[in-house]
């Protein structure tokens, strides 16, 4: 995290209030009594809370450099493009999302549809900015390298976005029930929120820099071109764990302020025939992700694939599948990829990230298998 030092798990007396209030935590929440009516024993009130909070807390903003020539309309901007990628997956305009459900006993995974209109999108730019993207939205994929850098950029963005969206849902909470600012677990969470801000506002500043000089170079990508159409489409950034030999990169429990955590950006969507895996990286960051590029170009095409699916279910909720293809799975399958969610929430996640070449009982790209990479 770039700049600074370790950051305490306990709230100090004087600092800003987790609530997101102005006021100092001694004068704000420090002796607050719960508010919150919530039965959580109740799954319909649980979840009715839950919705009212996420609506609540959602953030519309452009994230665009020149905030100053904005447009007036905050719009749902794509972070999956809707022409040509997500309206290619889609039946009858729906798409297959894996999604959590919340209830008294924890929390499970299933699949809900999503209309392609409003999949993967995001308030993070007004309708003037988002043009930004149209090297990617109206043009074919040719890897260039102001491709590369838009679909980095947007990914970025993307990821940014909720990120601050699930700090406004935290703050939301402790207004509601300070006493779990007294939990170990939510201070954590906190400080960790606290952390990935600067370092995205690290980031940002290398993304508005290049934007506002037309200077690409800031993102490296390694692209990886499959000879058919997976029937998934990808987008999203992620602080990898682990490389493939299970050796430690990002360790994302420090709360170090001193040691920023790398992003890797990925994109993956079907094109004219072809699926293209952008897999893209700030360029001071050569050095932190060369070998894990390294060992990735020496997999064969069914071990990459492999990873791949492995790496989406571990790391990644931001991907959408085609409901008949998603038909194919049976219910061993599906069961069994639910469980990779379900242990990314858990303390499982470590083993589970660290073993991303092992096999599993699902296949994301089964229908990739007899094609040549």
């Amino acid at each position: 995290m770039a700049g600074g030092s370790h950051l305490k798990v306990k709230i100090g007396r004087n600092e800003p209030c987790p609530c997101g209030s102005t006021k100092k935590y001694k004068n704000c929440c420090i002796d607050k009594q719960d508010t919150s009516s919530i039965n959580i024993s109740d799954d319909m009130e649980l979840k009715k809370g839950l919705d009212k909070l996420m609506k609540d807390s959602r953030i519309k903003q452009c994230l665009h450099p020149q905030q100053n020539e904005c447009s007036e309309d905050i719009i749902k901007a794509h972070s999956i493009q809707n022409n040509g990628i997500l309206s290619k997956l889609s039946d009858n305009g729906k798409l297959i999302v894996i999604k959590p459900t919340v209830s008294k006993e924890g929390i499970s995974f299933g699949t809900e549809y999503k209309g392609r209109k409003i999949a993967s999108t995001f308030t993070g730019f007004c309708g003037k900015h988002d043009k930004i993207f149209s090297e990617i939205e109206n043009k074919p994929f040719k890897g260039e390298a102001k491709q590369n850098f838009l679909l980095a950029y947007r990914a970025f963005a993307f990821e940014a976005h909720k990120k601050a969206e699930a700090l406004n849902v935290f703050r939301g909470t402790v207004s509601q029930k300070p006493s779990i600012l007294k939990t170990e677990e939510f201070l954590t969470q906190y400080r960790s929120y606290q952390a990935a801000i600067v370092d995205i506002e690290h980031q940002k500043k290398i993304f508005d820099q290049a934007i506002l000089t037309d200077d690409y170079s800031v993102v490296e990508s390694y692209i990886v071109e499959m000879g058919a159409e997976a029937n998934i489409a990808v987008c999203s950034s992620v602080h990898l764990e682990y490389d493939l030999l299970g050796n430690p990169l990002n360790d994302v429990t420090s709360l170090n302020t001193d040691e920023t955590l790398k992003p890797l950006m990925f994109n993956l969507f079907p094109q004219d025939g072809k699926t293209f895996a952008v897999l893209s990286w700030m360029s001071e960051d050569n050095e932190f992700f060369k070998e894990f590029i390294n060992q990735l170009r020496q997999l064969d095409k069914n071990s990459l694939l492999q990873y791949l699916n492995n790496f989406i279910v571990s790391y990644i909720e931001n991907f959408y599948i085609n409901p008949t293809y998603w038909d194919t799975f049976s219910t061993t399958e599906k069961n069994a990829l639910y469980r990779y969610f379900k242990e990314d929430v858990t303390l499982m996640r470590f083993h589970q990230k660290r073993n991303l070449m092992k096999s599993s009982k699902f296949d994301l790209f089964k229908n990739l298998k007899e094609q040549v990479i």
